[in-house]
This record gives structure tokens, C-alpha cells and sequence, in this order.
């Protein structure tokens, strides 16, 4: 969304996260989505919006990022990560959704099997954790819900909430326990509905987020049942700090046993920094930024370079640009940083030298340097959006002891 001048409330599809990307057709005294943003902030009117929508339909608009003012709204394809529309997602979404429609979202279908079965089979993971997969797809694990049905068990009732009965959804997603250990790794990862298969819910998430690996997810699925096994047998209380730690333990485990595929770029055993301490988070990337600047030649180089959850540099981004001072650099990266976590719906944490430029990003009572002053509001707009995403000062020091830095070159 750029101004929101030309999209309309009740017509056009531009919510994601909800059925159809559409509100629920109700009568609205506003028509445009601009009319939904305050004027003098730039941000959601959340206010007027909890009026006419529900919660569900707040929390997804308030995911979305706004642009600056003078911007044009654009069309997006979210399956592709370009939000370019392609043949391919286009052929792919229509068949999950006639699959939904006819019912054969039922993993003994054909339809699901041929594809999906081969592909979970091939997955570098142990034996075991594929079975788990395949098994959850099947609903044939033990819940309470599954045993209660077989009259083995007295109760359906969740042993973590005691409110909610005990099935596959609940337990593995929808529980609170469950959705706190989703957020905390994946805040912007969409869970499965009712009707998908898990083994299907996998798939897509490795052909419209490759960034995010796939045995990371199944880390959390494994993690969560086995905690939800120990409150059931032996009543042991579940935590999300736990729980998230033994889902890395488990992801760990698999990468050093060779049974992982991550994506490279130069320099694949990057050092990471001795004194970063980061929560056990499975998705939680870290982000390095850097800018420099010429005043001879009045321009500027900056540079971005993305680490995954396990300290390994997989890509990057750099360029150049004529400008007036350092900061317009320094604020290029971090704003370019931003977009692409956004982008590919990760968490991360972003790291920059330049701490003016940081203190300012966070101190929404400061106007910032005229020169960066739009891109501070859109940043601040981008943050209050999307709280997966976190920013923090980093001393050249530390950079270097990352062996990270933008190369005095302009």
C-alpha cells in the first residue's frame, strides 16, 4: 500500500492473511483504504478500523506496511516473492484451491500423494521425523481427541489449556502454549487451516519461502508434540523459552549431521559475534548494514549483508548512489534490509554503526536529518508493522569481529 488513494475497502483484495484478501461485506462509512490512516502520523487509525472490522481483520491490516504519502498503490502476487505474477504459483494456487473446494485435501487423495508424498520422502531428515510428518498428515497420532474417539481415553480435553479439545490443530498450532512457540520463531509465517494437510502446509512453505528451511519447521512441529508428551505423561508445565530451545537443539542436530541444504554465498562459515545472544529462535536472522560516503565525489556505497539462524552469510545486497552525506547511505541499507525481511517473512534482528541514525529510527519524537527524514518514517512505519523485525546499534568493533563492514571503496 502507498497512499491507499485507490484502494477501495469493500472491493479490492488487499488484506493478506484473510480469506479472499477481502473485509467481510458489511456497510462502511469509508470507502478508501486512506481514509483508515491518520493523516498526521502516517499510521493505522486502529480505532475507527475496529468499528467496521473484526479482530482477525485488524490484526492482518495491521501488518501491513504503509509507504510514504506521495507513493502509488501497487498490485502484488503474494505467492511469488517478487510479487511479480507468474504461470507457475498461478497453476499451483489453483490447484490447492480446487483441492480445498472438492475436498480432496485429504492426504489418501491422489492429488496430495503424488506430489507431496514424494517430496516428503525426499527431505533430509532423520527416518523417524518423516514418519512424524506423514503420520500428522494421516491424523494418526495419539491426541487426546483421536483416543477419546476410539474410547481409550475419558477426556478429549488439551492437558496444556484443560479448555480446547486435544487434536492435531489444536495442539501443534492453536493452543496457546503451541502459538506462542510459533511466534516467538516464525511471527509472520501463516499456520495451517483445518482442512490442509500438514505434509501440504511443508510444501508450500518451501516453494514460496525457500528462505526459511524447512527441517527449522519441523524442528517446532517435533518440539511441540514432545512437550505436549511430557505435560500428558508426566505433567511436566510447558515453557516457550523450552520449547523453542529443544526445536534448535533438534535443528542443530540434523545440520551437523549433514542433513540440511542451506543456501551459500561467499563466505559460508562467517565467524559470528562472541558476545551476540540471541533467544533460541529458529527463524531469527541477523541483519548487518554499512554505508560510506565520499564528499569529493558526492557518492555514496552501502552494503547489507544477511546471516540465517545459524550465523551463516547466505546473501547479500550492495550499491551505489550520489548523495549528500554518509547517513543517506546508512539509512539506504538498513531501509533495503527492512523491505527484504519483510518481503520474505522472516524475523531479524538489523545491525548498524551509524547510532544517530539508529536512536532516531527509535525515538519516534525525533525528525531525523532532513535527508532521511521520509525514509525514517516509512522505517518507523515498517517496524510498528512487523514485530518480527528489531534494530540495534552495532560498533564498528563489533562489525569487525563479525568480519563484516562496507568496503571504503566510493
Amino acid at each position: 500500500m502507498g497512499s491507499g488513494r485507490t484502494i477501495a475497502l469493500d472491493g479490492d483484495p488487499w488484506i493478506p492473511g484473510i480469506s479472499n484478501f477481502k473485509l467481510q461485506p458489511i456497510q462502511r462509512q469509508q470507502l478508501w483504504a486512506f481514509q483508515w490512516v491518520m493523516e498526521d502520523e502516517w499510521e493505522w487509525n486502529l480505532d475507527i478500523i475496529r468499528q467496521s472490522c473484526s479482530e482477525e481483520e485488524v490484526a492482518a491490516i495491521r501488518r501491513i506496511p504503509i509507504g510514504p504519502q506521495y507513493s502509488d498503490d501497487t498490485w502484488v502476487w503474494h505467492h511469488e516473492k517478487s510479487g511479480i505474477f507468474s504461470v507457475k504459483t498461478a497453476y499451483h494456487s489453483f490447484r490447492v484451491a480446487e483441492m480445498n473446494r472438492l475436498g480432496t485435501g485429504n492426504p489418501n487423495h491422489p492429488s496430495c500423494s503424488t506430489k507431496a508424498w514424494k517430496w516428503l520422502w525426499s527431505l533430509s531428515l532423520p527416518p523417524k521425523i518423516r514418519s512424524f510428518i506423514w503420520r500428522l498428515s494421516r491424523n494418526a497420532v495419539a491426541t487426546k481427541r483421536n483416543l477419546w474417539f476410539r474410547r481409550c481415553n475419558p477426556s478429549p480435553v488439551c492437558s496444556i489449556c484443560e479448555v480446547e479439545v486435544d487434536d492435531i490443530r489444536h495442539c501443534l498450532f492453536q493452543c496457546p502454549h503451541a502459538a506462542r512457540v510459533w511466534h516467538s520463531n516464525f511471527p509472520s509465517l501463516i499456520l495451517p487451516h483445518d482442512s490442509t494437510p500438514i505434509v501440504m502446509w511443508l510444501l508450500g512453505i518451501s516453494e514460496s519461502i525457500p528462505l526459511i528451511p524447512i527441517p527449522a519447521v519441523v524442528a517446532c512441529l517435533w518440539a511441540i508434540w514432545l512437550v505436549r508428551n511430557e505435560r500428558v505423561f508426566k505433567g511436566v508445565s510447558p515453557s516457550t523459552y523450552g520449547t523453542s530451545l529443544k526445536a534448535v537443539s533438534f535443528f542443530s542436530v540434523w545440520t551437523s549431521q549433514g542433513g540440511l541444504s542451506l543456501p551459500t554465498s561467499r563466505d559460508q562459515h562467517a565467524p559470528r559475534h562472541p558476545t551476540l545472544s540471541l533467544p533460541p529462535c529458529l527463524n531469527h536472522w541477523v541483519i548487518h548494514c554499512d554505508g560510506t560516503f565520499s564528499s569529493e565525489s558526492q557518492l555514496a556505497a552501502y552494503g547489507v549483508v544477511i546471516k540465517n539462524p545459524l550465523g551463516q552469510v547466505v546473501d547479500g545486497f550492495a550499491g551505489t548512489l550520489f548523495c549528500s552525506a554518509a547517513i543517506v547511505a546508512e539509512a539506504k541499507a538498513i531501509l533495503i534490509a527492512m523491505q527484504h525481511v519483510v518481503s520474505v517473512g522472516i524475523s531479524a534482528t538489523i545491525y548498524s554503526d551509524c547510532k544517530v541514525l539508529v536512536d532516531t529510527i527509535l525515538n519516534t519524537s525525533k525528525a531525523g536529518p532532513w535527508q532521511v527524514r521520509a525514509w525514517i518514517q516509512w522505517m518507523r512505519q515498517i517496524l510498528h508493522a512487523n514485530g518480527g523485525i528489531k534494530i540495534a546499534f552495532l560498533s564498528k568493533e563489533g562489525e569487525q569481529m563479525c568480519g563484516l563492514g562496507c568496503k571504503r571503496s566510493c
